[in-house]
């Protein structure tokens, strides 16, 4: 009897993955690089990709040290929605008594400025610990967890914190940035006096800030679910409030809605996801085309929408079918479906 395997390659090299690759899988019987996220990062040098893989086991919190680290997960709620790859299981970071870090310790060489997470769960919160630069997209954290960031010039976005999870600024947060996120429970909190913040194309429910000394913040084409808006010093242009703006407030463009259904169809209905349900509705819609920049109000506009299940812009298996037969001297058909996201 002869045996005959075929393999077939998919040469992936989108410009997210450079240098090393590394996968990540702590499943019982798969093949991977590493089985623990923080082994691939001490084996991992400046520059490498960590691809965390999907999984029924959560992963344990890690920490990144003085190192340049892309760490991407599959997203999230891939069940939940349609159009997301086959493999429905996420990457879960477990809840624990630390949380995981992003740290640069300046006396010890090396820096983790710029790094990328992508696409991951977390269960447990999430610190950006004195480096500059560092992205954080496409992230679920549940309720109760944080992204605090205490590094300058960071990015927040397309991501969805569920309950009272938030984003919330540290002293060295100067030039944060959180765009396109939803956090329909959460208020954005800043409660030092940190300057050069934006907040932008947002769904959350309010802005609960005490003014600042240096007011240099933006806060544009966001939807307010609720309040409250404690900042009067601040500047707010073109968002979209849930009853008459404060009478103090600066800034020009500001909308009022009627109920958020008016805006968002679904938002009540059971048939759609947990973040699908806050997709905007045809016109007439007061979000539409209203934000500063001519695109719509909230996380579905602006120039990086938000992305449900949070999936990362890399190709993704799609559809698998294999056949557990064929006939002898026939071909095995195997179906392959890969699609590349935004």
């Amino acid at each position: 009897m002869t045996m005959k395997t075929f393999f077939l390659i998919l040469l992936v090299l989108p410009a997210l993955l450079h240098a090393a690759t590394l996968r990540v899988n702590n499943g019982p019987d798969t093949s991977s690089d590493h089985t623990t996220i923080q082994s691939a990062i001490n084996a991992a040098v400046d520059g490498d990709t960590l691809l965390i893989e999907g999984s029924a086991i959560p992963y344990a919190a890690f920490t990144v040290t003085n190192k340049r680290l892309s760490i991407i997960g599959p997203g999230f709620s891939l069940a939940g929605n349609l159009g997301t790859p086959a493999n429905k299981l996420g990457a879960i970071i477990a809840s624990g008594p630390s949380g995981s870090i992003i740290r640069t310790v300046s006396t010890s060489g090396g820096s983790a400025n710029g790094s990328l997470v992508m696409g991951l769960e977390f269960q447990s919160g999430l610190l950006v610990d004195g480096s500059a630069n560092v992205t954080i997209a496409r992230c679920y954290f549940s309720s109760n967890v944080r992204a605090d960031i205490d590094g300058p010039n960071c990015l927040v976005m397309q991501c969805f914190f569920a309950g009272s999870g938030s984003v919330e600024p540290k002293f060295l947060a100067s030039g944060l940035r959180v765009e396109n996120c939803i956090m329909p429970s959460s208020n954005f909190r800043s409660l030092n006096s940190v300057s050069g913040i934006v907040v932008r194309n947002n769904l959350l429910a309010g802005f609960d800030s005490p003014p600042f000394s240096s007011p240099a913040i933006t806060i544009d084409n966001n939807i307010f679910t609720s309040g409250p808006f404690s900042s009067p010093s601040l500047v707010f242009r073109n968002n979209l409030f849930p009853s008459s703006p404060p009478p103090n407030l600066i800034g020009s463009g500001n909308l009022v809605y009627s109920n958020l259904t008016a805006l968002m169809p679904a938002y009540n209905g059971s048939g759609a996801s947990f973040d699908s349900r806050y997709r905007l509705g045809a016109a007439p819609n007061l979000a539409l085309n209203a934000g500063t920049d001519g695109t719509h109000i909230g996380p579905f506009g602006g120039s990086n929408p938000y992305i449900l299940s949070g999936i990362p812009p890399l190709p993704t298996i799609d559809e698998l079918s294999v056949p557990q037969f064929a006939a002898p001297g026939t071909n095995l058909n195997i179906r392959v479906k890969v699609s590349e996201r935004p």
